[in-house]
């Protein structure tokens, strides 16, 4: 059974886009006036859900799209929204943003995609910050017209829902969308599971991911109402916003410092065994340090020989309630008295690079011990602050893009770090 408040189209199939027929101003006026009082329309639906073949985008006219913006801007009619449902997710749209869509439409017709898509097309920087999580799917979401992509939706927001299934044994409240900018900054976004789907909303559209992260519930034990899922966090998730390390350790400690985050309220750091032998320990909450002066804890009373990791999270207050800014990449530390040990420092082939536009240049880099050898929990890994001006792969391998001066970070597993200069002239 259809609802009142879905329009009735036609629609060709094709590669799984389907084109709809033109929506006019008479079409929206009968969903309407046909509908009880009693009931409340607050939306135009468009559903292609039912197709027998499955629908990841939709092609309308910029005209539908232009009757669907004046519908929505109409005081008089209550409806606030139009609804686009595809097979595996519904988009919601917002007037902004669909006069927005009519703004920037180059050709007569403006097509929205929402499709599954694979990891490996991201860079390096974004898959770098991926593989700190379990990613369950990734996806991408885009207008676009004549070619060319509408991103931005100047202010208006777009509610997504995408059918999904939890992995058998994993918590619903543990997963979350979330966007990596191509120098891989993450945006983590108010999720909310319901229904089976997963639900946000966003002012741009892009490349998104969904990760389990058991150090953060989402939005689904929420009560509707209070669910704030029209708001979005960035968090900083690279190495050199906090450079989280343990720079010392004994039988029954390890010390953790990091860098300040200056807008910070606090941070909450989280620790646990690292995993082995078939194990997997999640990490969970240690303490939570209610000030931006302190810059280092001591994790106590641990059993002396073993590897434990931890990693950071800083906070801001907004309305009395923690919004994380930033996290750290995860280290891993063991104490004194076995048969391993920790990376004092870390060695580099060049501590400033300079190139030319095009060129590249091959860090090597090794964790330099203290005594003990170290038992590999993690690669040596590299970190531009800057990838549009330089770059650099999981193997060292950095690419001037263009002119300007960065720095590449070079981190071992216990969070010591070399930082190289790269100028690019």
């Amino acid at each position: 059974m259809k609802n009142e408040n879905t329009v009735q189209v036609d629609a060709e199939i094709t590669g799984g886009t389907a084109n709809v027929s033109e929506i006019t101003t008479d079409t929206i006026e009968k969903v309407v006036n046909n509908t009880d009082k009693e009931s409340k329309v607050d939306t135009i639906t468009i559903d292609l859900s039912g197709a027998k073949q499955e629908v990841t985008g939709v092609k309308l006219s910029k005209t539908t799209v232009e009757t669907l913006a004046k519908a929505t801007a109409e005081e008089g009619n209550g409806i606030a929204t139009a609804t686009i449902e595809l097979s595996k997710a519904t988009v919601v749209l917002d007037n902004k943003t669909l006069e927005t869509l009519v703004e920037q439409a180059k050709g007569a017709q403006i097509e929205l995609v929402v499709a599954d898509t694979q990891q490996q097309k991201l860079n390096t920087a974004q898959q770098a910050t991926l593989n700190e999580y379990q990613v369950a799917t990734t996806f991408e979401a885009y207008f676009t017209s004549d070619g060319e992509r509408i991103h931005d939706f100047n202010g208006g927001k777009a509610v997504v829902s995408i059918k999904f299934t939890p992995e058998a044994g994993k918590d619903s409240s543990y997963y979350h969308l979330v966007y990596v900018a191509d120098d891989g900054k993450l945006t983590r976004y108010k999720t909310k599971y319901q229904s089976g789907k997963l639900m946000f909303t966003t002012t741009h559209f892009s490349d998104y991911a969904v990760i389990y992260d058991t150090s953060e519930k989402n939005e689904t034990d929420v009560a509707d109402g209070d669910d704030g899922t029209d708001t979005n966090v960035t968090i900083d998730t690279s190495y050199r916003k906090l450079r989280l390390r343990a720079t010392k350790s004994a039988g029954t400690t390890n010390v953790l410092k990091w860098n300040k985050v200056a807008d910070a309220d606090g941070y909450v750091i989280y620790g646990n065994l690292c995993n082995t032998r078939g194990k997997t320990y999640k990490l969970v909450k240690q303490v939570t340090i209610k000030d931006n002066a302190t810059t280092s804890w001591i994790d106590t009373k641990l059993a002396s020989g073993t590897y434990y990791k931890y990693c950071i999270k800083a906070y801001k207050l907004v309305d009395g309630k923690k919004a994380w800014i930033a996290k750290s990449k995860v280290v891993h530390s063991t104490t004194t008295g076995g048969k391993y040990g920790n990376a004092a420092s870390v060695k580099v082939n060049k501590t400033a690079v300079s190139l030319a536009v095009g060129k590249t240049f091959t860090m090597k880099a090794e964790q330099i011990v203290k005594d003990l050898p170290i038992k590999k929990h993690a690669a040596i890994k590299y970190e531009s602050s800057n990838s549009r001006v330089a770059s650099v792969t999981s193997k060292g391998v950095i690419k001037a893009k263009k002119k300007g001066s960065c720095y590449i970070y070079v981190y071992a597993q216990n969070g010591m770090y070399k930082r190289v200069k790269v100028t690019v002239k």
